[in-house]
């Protein structure tokens, strides 16, 4: 071998020692790149389970709320059902609506009071107090 063939041998060593450098450096880039975002990651959850412990008896308070609010429409639902089973309860708001209805095309052209269902009915406007 020459000294030509050795510096060739040479420089193309250190060509791909400084190449496998840069891709370790990369790696190592990468690496700490997917560290950060895992402790980014362990952070929110840590954050999160924080939230979950300050607030847990809110939490309880309001999911108890809710059941309860649900129990409670069960229950009118229940009590409501024989009333709207029969049809009285239907034909009475029927009737109620027609009478309503008759009271306001014979209403004069200002204003009137209407004790029976008090309501008031000014012009075409009606505020209701049911």
């Amino acid at each position: 071998m020459t000294a030509k063939s050795i510096q060739k041998l040479t420089d193309s060593a250190n060509r791909v020692v400084g190449t496998f450098e840069n891709q370790i450096v990369k790696f190592g880039d990468t690496a700490d790149a997917i560290s950060g975002a895992a402790n980014k990651v362990g952070s929110v959850a840590n954050s999160a389970q924080d939230l979950i412990e300050v607030n847990r008896e809110k939490l309880a308070q309001t999911l108890d709320g809710i059941a309860a609010a649900s129990r409670e429409a069960r229950s009118l639902l229940a009590s409501a059902k024989p009333l709207l089973n029969d049809g009285k309860l239907i034909a009475n708001l029927q009737k109620l609506a027609d009478n309503f209805h008759i009271v306001f095309n014979n209403r004069p052209s200002t204003a009137f009071v209407c004790n029976t269902y008090r309501c008031v009915l000014a012009e075409s406007y009606i505020i209701s107090y049911f």
